[in-house]
């Protein structure tokens, strides 16, 4: 059975594909500055990556500062085996491995230290997920928008994030789901909206990220308080510990291109 995901801006729950226009790690709802943490390792040969700031106010505008005197370090342990490596700032408070790092199947955690105060989290990457050729939908007359087949397991709980290029250029919406309704299923996930719509001759790229339950609630109570709008936001679930903002992410990804015919 293929279950079909239309993925909507601010997509409502009758919707199994959540998405919002915003990708943000800055505090929402203090006034106290506070450390923002964006760690993400995963497959494909690249460096795993830890991006630190510091919070600005929540009506204050401007470019957060970033922390470059962090000492990072991630530790891989496969098989009940540990190697810890540590990460070097490449540009101001960002900080990579030396080589690529990053396998499905693999625990990592996180360690930073900033200024005495330590922030871990821990993550596990999943397997990397079966997608078919990205192909494309017309949903209304005369409205043709990408879609692309993925294969979910049976018996567990799976989460998913995607991303959207349309002609090189990255879509600013995020589309996540789970399989809470399609446990084992094809589904079919069709990337509509009303500004999403493709035409002849445009290059499509997406990326389909196989990710944990904790990075799957981030990205879900982020896009909450994008929809709401509310006048006091919370911020965004985390997993990183000692009330750091941000998120940590071990994630594997698989891509997919084409041209609309």
């Amino acid at each position: 059975m293929i279950m079909k995901k239309i993925l909507f801006l601010l997509t409502v729950l009758s919707l199994l594909l959540t998405s919002c226009e915003k990708e943000i790690d800055v505090e929402l709802d203090e006034a106290d500055q506070k450390i923002v943490i964006v760690g993400t390792v995963t497959n494909n040969d690249f460096q795993a990556q830890v991006k630190i700031n510091r919070s600005l106010p929540f009506d204050e505008v401007g470019d957060y500062p970033t922390v470059t005197n962090a000492v990072v370090t991630i530790t891989e342990t496969i098989n009940g085996a540990s190697t810890t490596y540590p990460l070097i700032q490449t540009e101001s408070g960002i900080y990579k491995t030396e080589n690529p790092l990053g396998q499905p199947g693999a625990t990592y955690t996180m360690r930073v230290e900033v200024d005495g105060q330590v922030y871990e989290a821990t993550s596990t990457m999943p397997d990397v997920v079966t997608i078919s050729p990205i192909y494309f939908d017309e949903l209304f007359p005369g409205s043709v928008f990408a879609a692309i087949d993925f294969e979910d397991v049976g018996g567990r709980a799976d989460f998913y994030k995607a991303n959207l290029y349309i002609n090189g250029d990255k879509r600013p919406d995020i589309f996540i789901t789970d399989d809470r309704f399609t446990d084992g299923m094809l589904n079919s996930a069709v990337f509509g909206g009303p500004d999403l719509a493709v035409e002849s001759g445009d290059q499509i790229f997406v990326e389909i990220d196989h990710i944990d339950e904790a990075n799957y609630n981030y990205w879900f109570t982020l896009q909450q308080n994008v929809s709401e709008s509310t006048a006091a936001p919370a911020n965004p679930e985390t997993n990183i510990s000692n009330n750091a903002l941000g998120y940590f992410s071990a994630f594997s990804r698989v891509v997919a291109d084409a041209m609309v015919p």
